[in-house]
């Protein structure tokens, strides 16, 4: 039988994990964090590698890599729709998508839970610190099912989607997230248009692995802490008056002072004074955008630009 070429090859697999970045040892790190552990699940890997070209080592006949090599810094979610784009034009066949950050990796344990799952169900993760196993953020204890009361929950790491609504949704909002105009929230907008076709379930047996919040920003300058939390801020916000949920922003601020205080618990008083800075910003912020859904209703509609 002739090899078909691959604009026209058939893939089947039953997750697909889609991740985009530019430093090939985290790639690699995320790719080994799988290899060998698939627990026969066939997984492929779509990954949009924004450095120097590089053939990434995989020994697993389970774990299928597409490399999409760009050579230059993209945004986030331009990123991950080029590689979308590609899963569609490619009429590739899978039970769930999900969205690993280059920095994530993966244990035996989340292939043995996927095994059991429904395939036309969507999940969320539980994000485990990769430093000691701890919770990135504050998890029920319990599993639950919702659409908006999963919000606090939501991050592109823990979306657990199935392939058929993921066409469905089509593509992530290109003003959103890293690199755009509203440097965050692009997953919480992806999340919320999924809850259009169906609910979610939050798993916390189901994990993955990201290096913790409070040891990132150890390493970050105070001008490039500010400037994350600034495109947090402004995308998270814009997503919620986006879908009429602004209602539920009464602890938003308020929030950024637990911050504080866990700094300075942490004795880490640099820390502390940036969460100070974020309080003030987070109320000056929700002030703006109140009004510019009053007065420029379309600078926040869900209008797409692909």
């Amino acid at each position: 039988m002739p090899v078909l070429p691959m604009s026209v090859m058939m893939i089947n697999a039953d997750i697909i994990f889609v991740t985009t970045g530019s430093n090939a040892s985290l790639l690699q790190n995320l790719i080994s964090s799988i290899e060998g552990r698939t627990n026969g699940l066939k997984v492929y890997l779509v990954l949009v590698n924004q450095g120097s070209k590089i053939l990434f080592k995989n020994e697993d006949p389970l774990l299928q890599i597409h490399t999409i090599d760009v050579g230059k810094q993209m945004s986030l979610s331009a990123s991950r729709n080029l590689a979308l784009k590609f899963l569609f034009d490619q009429k590739v066949s899978a039970q769930h998508i999900m969205f690993p950050d280059d920095d994530t990796s993966f244990k035996k344990d989340f292939f043995e839970i996927y095994f059991n799952l429904e395939p036309q169900s969507a999940y969320l993760a539980k994000i485990c610190n990769e430093e000691d196993g701890a919770d990135y953020r504050n998890y029920p204890d319990k599993s639950r099912c919702g659409k908006e009361s999963l919000i606090p929950w939501v991050a592109s790491v823990s979306l657990l989607i199935p392939y058929t609504i993921a066409k469905k949704i089509g593509h992530f909002d290109p003003k959103l997230g890293v690199g755009a105009k509203w440097g965050s929230s692009e997953d919480l907008d992806y999340f919320l248009r999924a809850t259009q076709h169906l609910e979610f379930c939050f798993l916390p047996e189901l994990k993955n692995y990201h290096p913790s919040r409070f040891g990132k920003y150890e390493k970050m300058s105070s001008e490039n802490i500010r400037k994350r939390f600034k495109a947090y801020t402004d995308g998270y916000l814009l997503v919620y008056f986006r879908y009429n949920l602004e209602s539920k922003l009464g602890l938003f601020a308020t929030r950024a002072l637990g911050g504080a205080m866990i700094s300075i618990l942490r004795l880490n008083f640099r820390l502390s004074f940036q969460y100070l800075w974020l309080y003030q910003y987070r109320r000056k912020a929700k002030s703006y955008f109140s009004n510019l859904k009053r007065e420029e209703p379309d600078k926040i509609s869900l209008e797409y630009d692909f």
